[in-house]
């Protein structure tokens, strides 16, 4: 293969069909576009600050130690890659996650609009100011999640377990679907919830007296000892 300079900053690699073999570590790659090139067998730059990945092969690849700040990872692999924990800013539109441990991990300020994240674990995590979109496929697991500043119309939390998870500052939840979903007496809510489905949730002892309801549904719901507004 031929051995590619150190300045790659505003490069089109766009479906580069083979960088295999390269060393990329020491490159400067600001601005650079790799979308759909695969980055199997590549030494990624240490620093991917505001480059496109698009539809990019990162299967294996250890990031966890590079700085990705605004990269653009929309339609990614990402099978038994390594991130690092801080993914703030990052564009995972329509990525489909792997089985992958986002525990902790600040994901403030993503996009993760259509994306997939049924099999990751994002438990603890900092969602705070993320973009969702009605096709965004969330786990079921998602205690003590950070939801601030995050618009979840429309969002489907079926089944989910949201016990100890901070919804109290989302924009919005109107039409989201929380059926079956597990809360406890930690889980946060918006003080003003219009048009959701709480149907057959369990809301023993919860306190609603700060409360606005508007349509919400809670057809099957138990709300046993709990403290209604009005």
């Amino acid at each position: 293969n031929t051995r590619l300079p150190s300045d790659l900053r505003n490069v089109n690699f766009s479906d580069a069909k083979d960088l295999a073999g390269q060393n990329l570590s020491q490159a400067s790659v600001d601005g650079a576009n790799f979308t759909g090139v695969s980055f199997v067998g590549v030494t990624p730059p240490s620093n991917l600050q505001n480059t496109i990945l698009a539809r990019t092969n990162l299967t294996g690849v250890d990031l966890s130690d590079h700085n990705i700040t605004k990269l653009n990872l929309s339609g990614a692999t990402l099978t038994d890659t390594q991130l690092p924990k801080n993914l703030s800013g990052i564009n995972f539109s329509g990525v489909t996650f792997p089985k992958i441990n986002l525990s902790l991990y600040d994901i403030t300020n993503t996009n993760l609009s259509d994306a997939d994240l049924t099999q990751a674990i994002v438990s603890h995590a900092k969602l705070t100011n993320a973009v969702f979109t009605v096709r965004t496929k969330l786990p079921s697991a998602l205690q003590c999640v950070s939801f601030q500043g995050v618009d979840l119309s429309g969002c489907r939390f079926v089944n989910a377990d949201l016990t100890g998870a901070d919804l109290s500052g989302a924009l919005s939840m109107a039409q989201a679907d929380f059926s079956n979903a597990r809360v406890d007496l930690h889980t946060r809510f918006p003080t003003k919830i219009c048009n959701v489905k709480f149907i057959g949730v369990n809301f023993t002892g919860y306190d609603f007296t700060k409360l606005q309801l508007e349509l919400v549904d809670f057809s099957g719901a138990t709300l046993a000892s709990a403290i209604m507004s009005g």
